[in-house]
């Protein structure tokens, strides 16, 4: 009765889904015996290491929605 959920294979860079914040990013590295996966954000260009349980795959909307909104906000920054 000890059924354990198969594990998600990531691999360098796939575009992810922070499940707990929602921020999508692009999988820079992966420490698979450790369950962590060095992410860059797509709006803010953060570099985070996030539990791989914690992530989920991106939909194709979801990236663009987030280069989208990285873009939209480097345009501001230019004309500020």
């Amino acid at each position: 009765m000890n059924e354990r959920k198969p594990r998600t294979r990531f691999v360098v860079g796939n575009h992810v889904v922070c499940i707990s914040s929602g921020r999508a990013g692009q999988i820079l590295a992966l420490t698979p015996e450790r369950g962590l996966c060095i992410v860059r954000t797509a709006r803010r260009q953060e570099v985070l290491t996030i539990s791989e349980t914690d992530l989920r795959f991106a939909s194709w909307d979801e990236i663009r929605e987030a280069e989208a909104d990285q873009a939209d906000s480097g345009r501001a920054n230019s004309i500020a």
